[in-house]
């Protein structure tokens, strides 16, 4: 049983007027609208990627400048593999890095095993790989791995340059209406009682 007034699909007719009735015929109709408002959101999003991409490729070709400083260098690749480091808080940590990077990441070993210490208790033992390098085109820095390579920290400049560019892109959100049965729940709040 319905209780209040009366649902009506659509008003009188009486009570319409003609400027609600033509509205498919005004110039600024709601999908014409919206198409131009997309339109103009795809324009400058487009705009936008390009200029990014721009600097990107800027940073990319400046990345080879880093690496040919010893002494700017050799700071970065303490960092990066003390940072490796802390990620993975192990024991035996197996070191790659480029062929040509051999002698400034052995020369930064000592300082990051103590530093590494000093933060975490962990006394690590780093293990240069002789005979697996990185890439020339990975930019420099150094990639870390421990329990037999099943656990990796990729930690070179071209990496961290496509995380920053990952980063600049626009999050989507879902814009859809609430419904009870898409939210993500923790199980162990449902009380279950008997009936």
């Amino acid at each position: 049983m319905r209780i209040g007034p009366p649902v009506r699909c659509r008003p009188p007719a009486a009570h319409i007027s003609d400027a609600l009735l033509n509205v498919t015929t005004h110039p600024w109709s709601c999908s014409a609208h919206s198409n131009q408002l997309n339109a103009a959101r795809i324009t400058l999003l487009k705009a936008q990627d390009e200029h990014l991409q721009g600097i990107f490729a800027k940073v990319k070709s400046a990345l080879e400048s880093v690496t040919k400083d010893n002494s700017k260098y050799k700071g970065i690749v303490e960092k990066l593999l003390l940072q490796g480091m802390l990620a993975l808080c192990e024991k035996n940590i197996m070191v790659y890095c480029r062929k040509a990077d051999t002698g400034v990441v052995k020369g930064v070993f000592a300082s990051a095993i103590a530093e590494c210490k000093k933060q975490t208790g962990i006394d690590s033992k780093l293990t240069l790989s002789e005979t697996d390098f990185l890439p020339d085109t990975c930019g420099g820095g150094v990639e870390l791995k421990v329990m037999n390579g099943q656990i990796k920290c990729t930690n070179t400049l071209e990496n961290r340059l496509d995380n920053a560019c990952l980063q600049t892109l626009p999050v989507h959100t879902a814009t859809t209406t609430c419904r009870p049965w898409m939210l993500p729940f923790d199980i162990s709040c449902l009380v279950i009682r008997p009936y």
